[in-house]
């Protein structure tokens, strides 16, 4: 079908288990706790949330490197978690990742061919010799001169090394690249020829990006739809532009006003939204709303009721207590939607701040 995402995750679980002081007993984390995502061809999707929220286990666990504990992750159609062994292998041909840490995701020992080459050899795509010419046009098309080809990962910045990531991750032109905090190692200047590369690849070669980040205006940058995540959760999804301008969930208000504003005059006179308090425990999960113990808006509903993912009618999903499904009509009863998605209504004013 010609609407199909490129990428489909529903239900997605990981928790993981570690021995406690008290011997013999175990504890249990739930780090990625039922997350839905949606990613269409040649679109960005921003994952955004402060570290610890579990965006880099959700990557991980997309390719693979983790293992999930329930869901479905659909990559064109076919679940990745059901695939084993050569079926696995071709499926990751079509996904792709790019690290963190610039400095520790190249193998020290090889060359920049050898590490840009390093996905044809595992796959056996071509011989020697059109590996070799595959690696050059590829530092063409990250923007490094093809005399790196024969340099080692020590001879070059952060920059250049992220650029070989990057060019690593195209070689086998995948349909999805997730890049898990691409730029948070390197200056703000190479952060944003970062982006832009990124752009023009995701423009030349149709190629769908998830953006893993905790700097909201790197994906206000590149991203067309954001999931804002906080302890496992998704708390709101929906259009970059949308969600950005206008945030509703209390955690998406905090996280936009951190962005510095580059008016310095507007910048003096804004309110920032400061949370208090420390992130839930993912292994001693609060009842309720994960978010309750920082929230400013907090409601007695929020102690013991987990609020459900709704859509606000824009595109827009929210999973907060202050926005609530409006309810069905009484003469045409409907089934439930998927994962409690349906139409919201904001609380009135009168009833909204009570119990705080």
């Amino acid at each position: 079908m010609p609407d199909e995402p490129v990428l489909d995750v529903r239900n997605l679980s990981v928790s993981f288990t570690r021995r406690s002081l008290i011997p013999g007993r175990r504890r249990t984390s739930l780090v990625v706790d039922d997350v839905d995502l949606t990613v269409h061809k040649g679109r960005t999707l921003g994952l955004v949330g402060e570290s610890g929220s579990g965006k880099s286990t959700t990557a991980k666990a997309i390719v693979r490197l983790v293992d999930a504990q329930a869901g479905e992750v659909r990559l064109n159609g076919v679940d990745l978690l059901s695939l084993r062994g050569e079926a696995l292998k071709r499926a990751r041909r079509s996904v792709q990742m790019v690290f963190q840490d610039p400095y520790s995701s190249l193998d020290p020992t090889m060359t920049i061919t050898e590490c840009i080459a390093e996905p044809l050899t595992v796959h056996r795509i071509g011989d020697r010799a059109s590996r070799v010419t595959a690696v050059l046009d590829l530092l063409d098309q990250v923007g490094l001169p093809r005399s790196m080809a024969d340099l080692m990962p020590s001879q070059l910045s952060g920059g250049q090394r992220q650029r070989v990531a990057i060019a690593r991750a195209i070689c086998l032109h995948p349909d999805l690249v997730l890049c898990d905090e691409p730029v948070s190692a390197l200056d703000v200047s190479t952060q944003n020829r970062i982006l832009q590369m990124l752009t023009d690849l995701r423009a030349s070669h149709g190629i769908s990006f998830v953006l893993i980040s905790h700097n909201l205006a790197a994906v206000q940058q590149l991203a067309d739809d954001v999931a804002v995540m906080y302890c496992g959760t998704i708390v709101e999804r929906g259009p970059a532009q949308v969600v950005t301008a206008d945030p509703k969930h209390p955690y998406t208000r905090a996280l936009v006003s951190a962005v510095p504003y580059p008016d310095p005059e507007v910048q003096r006179t804004r309110t920032r939204v400061v949370l208090t308090g420390d992130p839930a425990n993912p292994a001693d999960r609060p009842p309720g709303c994960v978010f309750q113990g920082r929230c400013p808006e907090v409601m007695p509903v929020c102690r013991s009721v987990v609020p459900r993912l709704a859509d606000d009618g824009t595109g827009r999903s929210i999973a907060c207590h202050l926005y609530e499904p409006a309810p069905a009509p009484q003469s045409a009863p409907q089934a439930q939607p998927h994962n409690g998605a349906g139409p919201v209504r904001k609380l009135r004013p009168d009833t909204a701040g009570k119990g705080r």
